[in-house]
C-alpha cells in the first residue's frame, strides 16, 4: 500500500469540514443524509485522492473514487454483470437519472473501499470497480 495520508470529510448539506471519525460512526453518518447529499473524503492537505459516499435508502452505498486529478472516477459495483437502471439517483439536486442495482453496495462493501481507501489513498484492487461512463444509466 501507499503512503498513509490524512484525510477530512465534508457533506454537500454543509460547510463544516471534520476529521473522518471511525469507519461505523462514518457510515452511520452517510447513512441517516438525505439521498441527495453525498460524504466527500478528501486529503488534509490537496484535492486528491478524494472518494463520494452516498447512501440511497433500500439501494446501499455508492462509492465513487478518484485516485488522482487524470482519473475520471469509478465506482464500487457488486458485480461485473448490470442489469437494466431502474434506480433513481439524485445527483446533487442538478439531475435525475436511473442506475443499474448494481452500483450500490451493502455496508460490508463500502466499510472495505473506505477502510482500504483511507489507508492507502487508492481503490481496493480485491474489489470490483466500473468507470464513471461504464454501465447502463439513463436521464429521468
Amino acid at each position: 500500500m501507499g503512503q498513509a495520508q490524512s484525510f477530512k470529510v465534508t457533506f454537500v448539506s454543509s460547510d463544516t469540514d471534520f476529521a473522518v471519525p471511525a469507519l461505523s460512526q462514518f457510515l452511520s453518518k452517510v447513512r441517516s443524509s438525505p439521498t441527495w447529499d453525498e460524504a466527500a473524503v478528501i486529503p488534509e492537505d490537496g484535492d486528491f485522492p478524494r472518494m463520494y459516499v452516498s447512501w440511497l435508502g433500500d439501494g446501499g452505498f455508492t462509492i465513487h473514487c478518484f485516485e488522482d486529478e487524470t482519473s475520471a472516477g469509478d465506482f464500487l459495483i457488486q458485480k461485473v454483470d448490470f442489469s437494466d437502471p431502474e434506480v433513481e439517483v439524485n445527483l446533487g439536486g442538478q439531475a435525475r437519472e436511473l442506475w443499474p442495482p448494481q452500483l450500490f453496495v451493502d455496508e460490508q462493501l463500502a466499510a472495505q473501499a473506505v477502510e482500504y481507501f483511507l489507508n492507502s489513498g487508492k481503490q481496493d484492487p480485491a474489489q470490483r470497480w466500473v468507470g464513471t461512463g461504464a454501465f447502463p444509466r439513463e436521464e429521468v
